[in-house]
This record gives structure tokens, C-alpha cells and sequence, in this order.
């Protein structure tokens, strides 16, 4: 039995979303020239192609999908070796075999993964409707769509009014009506049909990317350990903070500065600063390998490091912190603590080859941070578990050599994972002692990837007091969210209960890495050739990852030749680049449209509200209050809550108000503020919803729209799904 798996990933290119898509399916070795799928075959994995959506919701997704697919059925059904072969593809066999999707871990991949789950049902429900149409006799069927149609004509307004409708709308309820006669007799033939049939058709799989497992897991470990310090009252890493917040820090950062109060500036700024060791590697990452080949320190740091580093064959560049690369951060602190002295060194020799020697504000936190005891220990921390579990773990969801592993035979797998890791918090030792081994600090038991960095990070140990406290709160992190992200493994879940040839049948790859490369290879080819069509890019990557010339070279013939290459010609001159650049540019501006019309609606809603301020009469007498309806006293309460700012109120829903005596003392207690807030000089409600609205109405003349302040500087930061 056959079946195929999908999966997809999705980026931006200069402002454009791009959608990449694969299937995985059992296919011939076609070499050996027999056209026969092999029993017990590892499914290979097919290139779709790239396609331009204009947003990146799930249902535009699924659509992609539907629509890749009926292209590729479309062309099929047409070409001689359909008709050489006597098979044809249809919708319904193709959402047949499907068994189930991968993807990362992103809301909006799942979301589509579901909704062509749904697109499967559909079609088989209604498949099996036709089935039941063309059971019926000629007689029956006559007799079974009069009674539909009678029901529709009622649901109209009777005859009259249903021949009244125009001939279009008349057809299109009339087609309309055939699709839901087709869904119920489905559903009715569904609802009998053995249960190994109905688990057949249900059967529908999904799981996540392990790479995105691992990084998300590592971040929820950095984010528990940055927490941690105010908690067990340790020292936190020191505070590295950008160029404008470091000059109006740095008088209170001074050790030797006299204590005191900070400013309101200086507490922004200190809010607004980030330390840690994910920081000072994204920070190094800038220096020594930025993503803009004109800053940082580029080939510079690379001949440096070759030269002094006595191995220069192996020598590689710092790891690529400036963008979202998995374990980079944890990489880039093994190759820091490896080389700490000569990076530190390094950096003295950054600022005293320059003209005028000195440090810039970034250069100063990376090499002060490289000095700070929290923020080893938090280097230490990432790459020790870098050593015992990523790595490790990657070598068991990849396999070995060119294998390829089956995602869904990983549910005990990463059982052993949450275990090895409470291992650890039991007895951190075995990974954070002096004399850890891999063969009790390593989750496979193998040696270390990186063997130098262990041993700096053992010697590094005395002079790391808190290592312990800080990478059991690391570790203690991870666990919710592996059990979080491997939630698809869960007991009595759909991969759980699945059978082994279930599982063999709905096989994925363990990682997203074909998506994620085909849409990087997009990405360099727009780079080095920019005229490059969309389908033309396309045909060449097929063409190389979907064994194309073995395939031609085993079915096709003359006539199947002369057809592809008509079939080339016309895709080449059916101006689908103008079709793509229409459909988003139309897209846009329907967002656009609406937008402003959703905005529009926003400020009339909020100018009608105060101009309404003006017809309430605040209240000032408390004798007054006692006569009011429940009614007056909301509107009293809403004033003082919305215009008068009363502390107490604002933040007090309308339910938190109570009965009719509650609204009563919330009333005059507020007014007792307000008055002593107009005694102090405070402007009245009245004038606060006035000024509130001068400023709304002047803001709708376009000569006080204010753009935009230029391109603001990316944060560096460490993105996961």
C-alpha cells in the first residue's frame, strides 16, 4: 500500500512571502529499470517547488497546496504517459494517500497542516457521495433530487420567488445543492463502512521539526536561567547596554559612584538593557562574524585565529549569531571559552591597531563580558548542554551516514531525552563535574563533539562557583517545553496508537532542513541572478533533487519529450511573473483598504464617545449620587475611570463594580478624589475629553501625519518558532 507525507516552510524575500513544499513517497528505482515501488522502501523526498502567496495565513497555505497539487494532476492527466500507462491522478486518489504533514513548530504551519486535513476529509466524504449517486437507478435518482429541490425552492420563498432569481443565481444554487447531496450521502456511507476503512481514510499524522524542538527547548533553558538570579539572590551577568542607554548608565554602573536613586532616564535605560551569555555571543557574533560583510572584524578575525590557532585547515568562521542558525549561540560560546585568553587578547588588539585607540560601546561589552563571572558561567552552562544534549541528540534524529530517520519512530527517543536530562538535575555532576565523562554526561554516551571546549570548561570550574545552582535552573527550564514540544508523542495520542505499518506508511523526515535549504537556495539564486523567474528556478531544482534525468530516462519517450517541452513554452509565455506581481499588489491594497477603513471607523467611534462626554453632567453633590439609577452611576464611573484617570478605578472592570450600594460609595469616593484633584489645579473632565479631542480631529488633517523615524536597528535577539 502506498501513502505520501507533505511539508512545507514558508520566509520573506525583499518584502515577498515565499511558500517551499516537498512530498515524501515511496518511488522506483528507476536505474535498475523496474518501475515497481520495492517493498519496505525509504520514501524519497520530492521537490514542489517555491511559490509566491501574498500573506502568510493558513488558509493560504492549504490553498497552495491544493493548488500544487492540481497542477501537478493537470499536467499528468494530459501528457502521452498518461495515456502510454492508462492510470490517471485524481483529487480524490491523491487525498487518498495522503497520511499526514511536517513542519516546524509555528502556529500559522500547523494551522495549515489542519485545515488540509480537513481539505482530505472533504474530499473523501464527498468521493464517497459520488460513489452513492451512481448507485442509485435512474428512477430513484429522479425522485431523490426532486425531494432536494423541493427543499431548496421552499428555502428560497416558494416557486414564484425562486423563479424570480436570475438564471445565474438559480445555477448557482442548483450546484451548490448537488455538493451538499453529495456531502450527506458521504457522510452516510462513511458512518458504514468497516472501521479498518474509516481509520484508512482518517488516517492523518502530524509532527514537528526536531531541530525547532531542540532550539526552542535551549531558549526556554536561557530564559528560566536569566530569571534565576533575583530568586536565589546570585549576581547577575553584567549589563551590556546599547550606545544610547550606556551613556546615561554609565555614571550608576561605576562601581565607584556614590549609591542613590535612579532618574526616571536611567530606569528606562536599565529596563531597556539585556545581559547574559545568549547577549554577549550575539554581541561577539557582531563583531567577529557580522551579517554585513562591510562591519565587524570579517577575514581579519578569520587570519588571526588561523595563524595562532595552529590548526588552520579546520579553523572555521565564528559561528553566525546575526541570524537564526540552530545551536549558533551555543556554538559561539564554546568557541569563546576554547579561546577565551586569545580572544581577550584579540580584542585589546581590535582597539590598539586604530587610528585613535579606543573602545566602541560594543567592542567594551564583549570584552568586559568575557571577564564577568555570571557570564561564564552562563557560557559555561550553554555549552556543556550543547555538548550532552544537542549534539547527541541531532546525531539519533539525523541518523548515521545517509540514512534517513523516520520522525515518527522517535516517540521513545525523546521519552530518553527528558529522562537523561532529570537525569542530570539529580546528579549534575555527571555533566558539570571536573571529571564528567560523556559517558555519563552525554545523552548517547559518545564522545564530546567539541572535546576542546569541555576541557576549557572543566578548567574553568573553580572560578565558577554558581555553575551548578545556575545549569540545574537551565536544565529544570528545558523540561516543560520538550514535554511541550513533543506533545504529538504523547500516550494515547494518534502517533502513539498508530500501528507499525501506520507509521511506516505516514513516514517524514525528522527535520525541516529540505524546506528551509530549498528556500535558502532561492534566496542566493535571487542574489546571483535576478531575472531568474519564479518556475524557471523551480524547474532546475526539481531537476536536480528529484532524480529527474533517471526518471526520464526510464519512462519517457519522443512523444513525452515534445509534449514537455510544449508544456515549457507555454508556462514560459503565460506571463505567470506579471500574474504574481498583480495578484499581491491587488492583495495589498484590498489590506490597505481595509485597513484605513477599520481605522477610520476606530476614530469615529472615539470622537463620537467624547463629544458624547459633553451631554453627562458631573455629579458634584453626594446627596445627588444617592438618587441616581444604576445607568447614571456607570456613566459617573465611566467618566471618572476614562477622563479623570481615578486610580482606584481605573483598572476596575464593570463587573468588579457590584450592585447598585457598591456603585453608589465607588461614586462619591471618587468624587472626594476629584475634587481634591481640581483644588490642586487638575483640569476637569470636560477639558481632559476636549483636549482628547483636538488632538483626534487634528490628527485626521494629513499635514500633521507625522512619518516614521528612518530604519530602526534590528535587535539582536535569538528567534525560534
Amino acid at each position: 500500500m502506498l501513502g505520501w507525507t507533505g511539508s512545507a516552510d514558508s520566509t520573506s524575500h525583499r518584502k515577498i512571502n515565499y511558500d517551499s513544499r516537498h512530498m515524501a513517497l515511496a518511488t522506483p528505482m528507476y536505474s535498475s529499470g523496474d518501475l515497481d515501488v520495492p517493498n519496505g522502501a525509504i520514501p524519497s523526498m520530492r521537490f514542489l517547488g517555491i511559490t509566491q502567496s501574498v500573506d502568510h495565513a493558513a488558509e493560504t497555505s492549504k490553498d497552495g497546496w491544493v493548488s500544487t497539487l492540481d497542477d501537478i494532476e493537470g499536467v499528468y492527466n494530459k501528457s502521452p504517459l498518461a495515456v502510454r500507462r492508462g492510470v490517471k491522478l485524481t483529487t480524490r486518489h491523491v487525498a487518498k494517500l495522503l497520511k499526514g504533514m511536517n513542519a516546524d513548530h509555528a502556529s500559522a504551519e500547523k494551522s495549515a497542516a489542519n485545515l488540509v486535513h480537513e481539505w482530505k476529509t472533504e474530499v473523501a466524504i464527498t468521493g464517497l457521495g459520488e460513489d452513492r449517486l451512481e448507485q442509485f437507478t435512474a428512477t430513484d435518482l429522479v425522485l431523490y433530487l426532486m425531494k432536494w429541490k423541493q427543499d431548496m425552492v421552499d428555502d428560497a420563498g416558494g416557486f414564484e420567488t425562486w423563479m424570480g432569481l436570475s438564471e445565474t443565481e438559480r445555477s448557482r444554487q442548483e450546484l451548490a445543492l448537488i455538493g451538499k447531496i453529495k456531502v450527506d450521502l458521504g457522510k452516510e456511507a462513511y458512518e458504514q463502512l468497516p472501521t479498518n476503512e474509516r481509520r484508512e481514510l482518517d488516517l492523518f499524522l502530524w509532527a514537528g521539526c526536531c531541530m525547532h524542538k531542540d532550539q526552542n527547548t535551549f531558549k526556554a533553558g536561557n530564559t528560566a536561567m536569566m530569571a534565576c538570579y533575583t530568586k536565589l539572590e546570585l549576581s547577575p551577568p553584567l549589563l551590556l547596554a546599547n550606545k544610547q542607554n550606556a551613556s546615561i548608565l554609565r555614571g550608576i554602573l561605576d562601581p565607584a559612584a556614590p549609591p542613590g536613586p535612579m532618574t526616571e532616564d536611567e530606569l528606562t535605560a536599565f529596563e531597556a538593557s539585556t545581559r547574559g551569555g545568549v547577549k554577549a555571543v550575539a554581541l561577539a557574533g557582531t563583531i567577529f562574524n557580522n551579517k554585513d560583510d562591510k562591519k565587524g572584524q570579517g577575514d581579519a578575525h578569520v587570519f588571526h585565529f588561523m595563524e595562532i590557532d595552529g590548526n588552520s585547515k579546520h579553523f572555521q568562521r565564528f559561528p553566525d549569531t546575526s541570524n537564526t542558525r540552530f545551536n549558533s549561540h551555543a556554538e559561539a560560546a564554546a568557541e569563546l571559552l576554547t579561546h577565551l585568553d586569545k580572544y581577550l587578547e584579540f580584542m585589546l588588539l581590535i582597539r590598539d591597531k586604530k587610528k585613535s585607540p579606543a573602545w566602541t560601546n560594543i567592542e567594551l561589552n564583549v570584552y568586559c563580558s568575557l571577564q564577568d563571572i555570571p557570564t561564564l558561567t552562563e557560557l559555561a552552562v550553554m555549552t556543556l548542554y550543547s555538548q550532552a544534549v544537542t549534539h547527541p541528540y541531532m546525531r539519533v534524529v539525523r541518523g548515521p551516514g545517509t540514512s534517513h530517520v523516520n520522525v515518527l519512530d522517535l516517540k521513545d527517543f525523546h521519552v530518553t531525552v527528558r529522562e537523561f536530562i532529570q537525569g542530570v538535575v539529580d546528579e549534575p555532576g555527571n555533566l558539570f563535574g571536573a571529571d564528567a565523562t560523556p559517558k555519563l554526561g552525554s545523552l548517547d554516551g559518545k564522545d564530546w563533539h567539541h572535546p576542546r571546549a569541555v576541557k576549557a570548561v572543566q578548567a574553568m570550574l573553580p572560578r565558577l562557583p554558581d555553575i551548578t545552582t545556575i545549569a540545574v535552573v537551565f536544565l529544570k527550564g528545558t523540561l516543560p517545553t520538550w514535554e511541550r514540544f513533543t506533545s504529538e508523542f504523547a500516550p494515547g495520542g494518534l502517533i502513539d496508537t498508530a500501528t507499525a505499518d501506520e507509521l511506516a506508511l505516514s513516514w517524514m523526515p525528522s527535520t525541516n532542513d529540505a524546506n528551509e535549504g530549498g528556500l535558502g537556495t532561492y534566496r542566493n539564486d535571487m542574489r546571483l541572478f535576478p531575472r531568474l523567474t519564479l518556475h524557471q528556478h523551480n524547474a532546475r531544482q526539481m531537476w536536480a533533487r528529484n532524480d529527474t534525468q533517471e526518471f526520464m530516462d526510464a519512462t519517457l519517450d519522443a512523444l513525452d519529450h515534445t509534449f514537455l517541452m510544449r508544456e515549457a513554452r507555454k508556462l514560459d509565455s503565460s506571463g505567470l511573473e506579471a500574474k504574481r506581481r498583480k495578484a499581491q499588489v491587488d492583495f495589498d491594497l484590498r489590506v490597505a483598504e481595509l485597513k484605513r477603513e477599520k481605522d477610520a471607523e476606530k476614530k469615529r467611534q472615539q470622537i463620537a464617545s467624547l463629544r458624547a462626554v459633553f451631554d453627562v453632567e458631573v455629579v458634584l453633590s453626594e446627596s445627588e449620587i444617592d438618587k441616581m439609577t444604576v445607568k447614571q452611576l456607570d456613566e459617573q464611573l465611566d467618566l471618572y475611570q476614562k477622563y479623570a484617570l481615578d486610580e482606584v478605578l481605573v483598572k476596575m472592570t464593570k463587573k468588579a463594580r457590584g450592585l447598585k450600594v457598591e456603585k453608589q460609595r465607588l461614586t462619591k469616593e471618587a468624587l472626594k478624589r476629584y475634587l481634591k484633584h481640581l483644588s490642586n489645579g487638575g483640569d476637569t473632565i470636560y477639558k481632559v475629553a476636549e483636549k482628547q479631542l483636538i488632538t483626534l480631529e487634528l490628527a485626521e488633517r494629513p499635514e500633521n501625519h507625522v512619518p516614521e523615524d528612518g530604519w530602526e536597528e534590528e535587535e539582536i535577539a535569538m528567534e525560534v518558532d
